[in-house]
C-alpha cells in the first residue's frame, strides 16, 4: 500500500486511524486546521492526489443542535470539503486514490428491526443532510469520473488505541465524563433506544479492507447491538455511579431517530470472501 492521506487527522477518528496505520508501518501523512482548510481551493491545487493510494476523508463538523447555529459552516465544510477533494481528484478519474469516507446512523430513520444500507432514510439534522449529500456527491463523480469510493456508516464508535486518548467522544464518552465528574447517568427516557457500538479497533481495521478492496459504494459499519441503558449502567458500575432515568426535552425529542442497529451483512460478507474469516467485532459489554 502506498502512503494513506488522512483528513481530520487530529480528530477523534483520525487520531486513531493514524495511530493504528504507523503500528503497522503504513506511511501516513496527516492534515488538518489550522494547517489545511479544506474550503480554501488555493491548499488543493498543493495536494497532490498520486502520493496516495487512499484519501480517508474523514474531516468535518459535527453536533446536532449546533449544526442548526451554524449551517453555513456545515455547508462549507462537510459539503464544500469533499467537493474540493473530488474535483481535486476528478483529473485523474479511476487512476485517482480511492476515498474513505465516514457516515452516520443518522441518516437512517430510526426502527425496532436492523438496518441495512437501502433502509428508509430521514434526516433530523443539518449534519445528516450534510453526510447523505456527501454519499450522492460520491456517488456522482464515480459515475462521471470513474472516482473510487467507500462510504463506512457508523453507528456509535468508542475506545481508544492509545493511552493519550479519550475513551471516546458522543454517547460513550458522555457516559463516561459524567461519571468521572461524580454524576449519576441520565438518560433521557430511560435509555431504551438500542444502537450498534463498534471499537475503534475496529472501524480502522474496516477503513484498512476497504482501502485495499476494489469494492466501491456504501457499507454499514458492524459491532454489537445495546440499549443505551445496558451500556450506561455498565460503566456507572465500573464507577461506581447511579444510571437516572429523565423526561425528554422537546427539543431533544424532535431530533431523536429512534433504535439505529445496524445489519452490517453486505460488508461482513465482502470481509469474509476476501480474507477467509468473518470480522469478529468487539464487544463494548465484555
Amino acid at each position: 500500500m502506498k502512503k494513506l492521506a488522512i483528513f481530520g487527522a487530529r480528530g477523534y477518528l483520525g487520531r486513531q486511524l493514524a495511530h493504528y496505520f504507523s503500528d503497522k508501518g503504513v506511511p501516513c501523512d496527516g492534515f488538518d486546521v489550522p494547517e489545511c482548510d479544506v474550503t480554501n481551493r488555493a491548499f488543493w491545487e498543493t495536494f497532490s492526489p498520486t502520493d496516495y493510494s487512499a484519501v480517508l476523508f474523514f474531516a468535518g463538523l459535527t453536533g446536532t443542535e449546533r449544526g442548526f447555529d451554524l449551517a453555513d459552516s456545515y455547508l462549507q465544510v462537510n459539503e464544500g470539503g469533499l467537493l474540493n477533494l473530488l474535483s481535486r481528484l476528478a483529473p485523474f478519474g479511476a487512476a485517482a486514490p480511492k476515498v474513505i469516507f465516514p457516515s452516520t446512523r443518522l441518516v437512517y430513520r430510526g426502527s425496532e428491526h436492523p438496518l441495512c444500507e437501502d433502509a428508509p432514510k430521514e434526516t433530523k439534522t443539518v449534519y445528516a443532510v450534510n453526510k447523505l449529500a456527501c454519499e450522492s456527491y460520491l456517488s456522482a463523480y464515480a459515475n462521471r469520473y470513474g472516482i473510487r469510493y467507500a462510504v463506512c456508516r457508523i453507528c456509535v464508535p468508542y475506545g481508544s488505541l492509545t493511552d493519550a486518548d479519550d475513551y471516546s467522544y458522543g454517547t460513550v464518552g458522555f457516559f463516561v465524563r459524567q461519571i468521572a465528574d461524580g454524576q449519576p447517568v441520565r438518560l433521557y427516557g430511560g435509555g431504551v433506544v438500542r444502537r450498534t457500538f463498534t471499537h475503534v479497533a475496529d472501524i480502522c481495521r474496516v477503513v484498512e479492507f476497504l482501502s485495499r478492496s476494489t469494492a466501491t459504494g456504501v457499507f454499514n459499519v458492524g459491532g454489537c447491538a445495546h440499549s443505551l441503558r445496558e451500556v450506561a449502567e455498565r460503566f456507572a458500575a465500573k464507577g461506581n455511579a447511579d444510571v437516572q432515568s429523565v423526561e425528554w426535552p422537546d427539543e431533544a425529542l424532535r431530533l431523536e431517530s429512534g433504535s439505529t442497529v445496524f445489519d452490517s451483512t453486505r460488508l461482513d460478507e465482502l470481509y469474509r470472501q476476501s480474507c477467509g474469516e468473518c470480522m469478529g467485532y468487539e464487544d463494548i459489554m465484555k
